[in-house]
């Protein structure tokens, strides 16, 4: 199942499980009990404090978005490229290299303009070196 489908819980017990870690663990961690993760993984409670939100997605180490909605940060900026197929073909390309893959990680909540405007800055700089 990808992640769009899946809801908040069940991306929650993934993140969890894939660090393989306890429910009592993850609790610790976000100072939580651990029946409020079980009702969360079992969606028994819908609603997530913000708080809470900030502190799974920085002990997860992704973004809130993901932890919300299961979208990546490589999902939003290909979004914010949709329309220009140059620059989508180059980010594409770009995520493939380990190098630059740290880049990847955050995106924050930027507007669609500026995220294309941040990668064709990057392209530029590619293409100058690959002229040098």
């Amino acid at each position: 199942m990808n992640s769009l489908a899946k809801d908040v819980g069940e991306r929650i017990r993934e993140l969890r499980t894939n660090r393989g870690w306890l429910q009592s663990e993850l609790a610790e961690k976000i100072g939580i009990t651990n029946q409020m993760i079980s009702n969360w993984e079992r969606s028994y409670t819908k609603i997530i404090d913000a708080q809470d939100v900030a502190k799974l997605a920085s002990v997860f180490e992704v973004s809130t978005d993901y932890i919300l909605l299961g979208i990546t940060p490589t999902q939003k900026i290909q979004e914010a490229l949709a329309d220009d197929t140059e620059l989508l073909e180059f980010f594409n390309d770009l995520t493939t290299r380990e190098e630059l893959q740290i880049l990847f990680k955050q995106v924050k909540p930027l507007k669609k303009e500026t995220i294309k405007r941040i990668i064709k800055y990057i392209k530029i700089v590619e293409d100058e070196e690959s002229n040098e």
